[in-house]
């Protein structure tokens, strides 16, 4: 690449509990790109923390812990837009990067563009430490549900939509779109931004050699609930949106039924989670269409 790429780091943290892995992830990304930002929306006091992170050539801003993390995010991206920075990379206090993912998204950036491809963002390839298994890219065949696992060309697997941690996008790109759309709070922000930069003709690809390990988040009862909410209401808000394929919007609301179903079967306690449900049904017919 250029020498003129000056790669931003943005790391959001909702919750500082471990400290120890947080630093240790903060000290491998600085190994990969000079500017890091930390973006904290954990609602928690972590001024000791501070000084520790700071102390590593890392940049720290707090935001209100409600702002949730679509708002938190576009925090993030206009601090490191006003840095200069040319692209955003996305990570979680969670997140596990190798050692050379940022340098293998470059690198499958750089040859994306030199074919002429009008490229969206890059992602890596997700591997499950649970069950020790590569994630499936979901491509945007048979309306959004095929699930792929080997490269397209050169080891690179177009996708319908990427996650947002590990994602490395051009700001020229954020600017030409578009930040994260804040109504979404929580859920699937990733994946409408993926469709909007779909709509304006622009494609998204995982890179099959930047590998991201991840665990899966625990969560407690009160932000189970929550989630519940956004599970049902976002999908429905999407599908009121006019520049998300007919394709997907299908196959959200085919998953809807099942998706309560599996909610009400095995999240306790149940009235709780069925408040959640039709509260999220209600806010999403009586929103205004986007």
């Amino acid at each position: 690449m250029s020498s003129k790429v000056q790669v931003g780091a943005l790391v959001l943290c909702d919750d500082a509990a471990n400290s120890v892995a947080l630093l240790s992830l903060l000290g491998q990304v600085k190994q990969q790109t000079s500017l890091v930002l930390l973006v904290d929306h954990s609602g928690q006091d972590n001024s000791q923390l501070a000084l520790a992170i700071q102390t590593l050539g890392v940049h720290y801003l707090v935001v209100a812990s409600q702002v949730g993390l679509a708002a938190a995010s576009n925090h993030g991206i206009q601090w490191l837009m006003a840095q200069h920075a040319t692209h955003v990379f996305f990570l979680k206090q969670d997140s596990a990067p190798s050692a050379s993912m940022l340098r293998q998204l470059l690198f499958a950036e750089k040859h994306i563009l030199s074919t002429g491809i009008a490229l969206a963002a890059v992602g890596p390839a997700y591997f499950d430490m649970r069950n020790h298994q590569m994630d499936a890219v979901i491509g945007r065949e048979r309306c959004y549900t095929r699930r792929k696992y080997k490269p397209d060309f050169a080891m690179l697997i177009e996708a319908g939509y990427l996650s947002l941690f590990g994602q490395l996008i051009r700001t020229s790109i954020l600017r030409e779109l578009g930040l994260l759309r804040e109504e979404l709070v929580n859920e699937t922000v990733d994946v409408e931004w993926s469709l909007r930069a779909a709509h304006a003709g622009l494609r998204s690809f995982v890179a099959a050699d930047a590998l991201m390990q991840h665990h899966g988040a625990v969560i407690g009862a009160m932000q189970q609930t929550k989630r519940t909410y956004y599970r049902l209401r976002n999908p429905l808000l999407l599908c009121r949106m006019p520049h998300i394929p007919w394709r997907w919007k299908v196959t959200a609301i085919l998953k809807i039924i099942p998706m309560m179903v599996r909610i009400m079967t095995y999240s306790r306690p149940r009235w709780q989670h069925l408040l959640s449900m039709l509260r999220g049904l209600r806010d999403a017919l009586l929103a205004k269409p986007q």
